[in-house]
């Protein structure tokens, strides 16, 4: 990787994803990736154990995949009602999302934007696309979060 693609250094360290993901390839994949791109990486295989490592971890930034596995507080979550669920515990909290599915986009777009979604980016992924999404959302102002939109290659 060029040095120009690693994150600018900060006071506060590497900053923190939480990628959620069910499909133990892509999950290791996508943590190997941002791990290498200089972020710290924290994982969860569901909607539970996202909420959980939300709670402990307080991530800048989330990877998610739309369709996980399980239930959550006896309800069946997918990654959108993950996003719906830590809006509503942590309204303070303005956290990025980043959507990474296999969905089509069009799918999901009004909840999507509902959840303000930082991105919407259909696997599989480019992964120099994905590490420019991961860096403007993280470099982005916490108050201009942008609504959710497609690949701009699919465009």
């Amino acid at each position: 990787m060029p040095a120009g693609d690693h994150p600018p250094a900060t006071e506060t360290g590497p900053k923190r994803i939480l990628i959620i993901e069910d499909d133990q390839v892509s999950l290791f994949a996508l943590a190997q990736l941002v791990q290498t791109a200089g972020y710290i990486a924290t994982t969860a295989a569901d909607a539970a154990d996202a909420i959980k490592s939300f709670e402990t971890e307080t991530p800048d930034l989330i990877l998610l995949d739309i369709n996980l596995p399980g239930e959550t507080f006896g309800q069946q979550m997918d990654g959108l009602g993950v996003i719906d669920w830590l809006n509503y515990r942590h309204p303070d909290h303005r956290i990025k999302y980043i959507i990474v599915s296999c969905d089509d986009p069009g799918k999901h777009k009004g909840r999507t934007a509902a959840a303000q979604a930082f991105c919407f980016m259909q696997k599989p992924v480019e992964t120099d696309l994905l590490l420019a999404s991961i860096r403007n959302a993280i470099e982005d102002p916490l108050d201009a979060v942008q609504p959710a939109t497609t690949n701009p290659e699919s465009s």
